[in-house]
């Protein structure tokens, strides 16, 4: 949210509605959140999701 353009309300269409959003800041997205957010914000989803266990061993 460092993005001086991007609001929560910008993503209520990918993670519901601004309190959940708030709560979902501070904990973990998603699967299905992350991919919007991938494409919302032009990022790889690896960015948002981190690498899976079986990439990094």
């Amino acid at each position: 949210m460092e993005d001086p353009n991007l609001k929560n309300k910008d993503l209520e269409p990918i993670m519901g509605d601004a309190g959940n959003i708030s709560k979902i800041l501070k904990k973990s997205l998603t699967l299905d959140m992350g991919r919007g957010l991938s494409k919302k914000l032009g990022l790889p989803i690896e960015v948002l999701v981190g690498r899976s266990n079986k990439e990094i061993a």
